[in-house]
């Protein structure tokens, strides 16, 4: 896995490299937002640790040119900077995460895996767990808390069946009330916006045992 390091600071850029390359990943470090421009058009990373304050600008500007060229590459901001501002400018630009400075390598370590694991999907799905949305290709797919749920947990489970007591349980522990018909609607509503140009969806129904969602592609 390829990650993009922008980062000006030249000691915690190494000891940060090191880091990511004792944990196999190859690093490419940018000290400014022209080069990091030219290595995400040249290396093709699978996620970008972005600062803020830069020598030529701000990362909130390369945050906004990577989505503009892939909504679906992971942006972790890394930063000193903590205030609310900050935080709400760089999730605005279009930020995954965002990790104030100083940090611990072991956390950040965790949050790079959890972004990497969530990017790629069969069938071209991208799961967004910070916008409660589901892409596909350049397509949005805007979910409600509750469809989130019962998708990632068809996901999680992609190839079983998942019984409508799970579901329920799922829904159930938000503690909001869960109708028993609330399934069949929640799974109904999945399905519509889960279709694709031939009319077809993952889910498939598992006559008096529940669904199980089928990875296509």
């Amino acid at each position: 896995m390829k990650i993009l390091m922008v980062e000006d600071d030249e000691n915690l850029a190494t000891a940060l490299g090191w880091s990511l390359k004792s944990e196999d990943f190859e690093v490419y470090r940018a000290a400014c937002l022209e080069e990091a421009k030219q290595l995400l058009d040249k290396e093709e990373p699978d996620l970008v640790l972005l600062d803020v304050m830069l020598p030529d600008g701000e990362g909130y500007e390369f945050c906004e040119y990577i989505r503009k060229k892939d909504a679906r590459l992971p942006v972790i901001f890394l930063t000193a900077l903590d205030g609310e501002s900050q935080v709400v400018k760089a999730f605005g630009a279009g930020a995954d995460d965002y990790v104030t400075k100083p940090f611990r390598t072991a956390e950040l370590m965790a949050r790079i895996r959890s972004k990497l694991r969530g990017r790629e999907m069969k069938g071209g799905l991208h799961l967004d767990e910070n916008r409660l949305c589901l892409r596909r290709k350049d397509e949005r797919i805007d979910l409600s808390p509750n469809e989130y749920r019962l998708l990632k947990l068809f996901m999680e489970h992609a190839g079983e069946v998942v019984s409508r007591e799970q579901i329920m349980k799922s829904i159930m522990d938000t503690g909001e009330y869960a109708d028993p018909n609330a399934v069949s609607v929640y799974v109904k509503r999945l399905r519509e916006k889960l279709k694709d140009e031939e009319g077809k969806d993952p889910i498939q129904t598992v006559r008096g045992e529940g669904y199980r969602w089928e990875e296509q592609g």
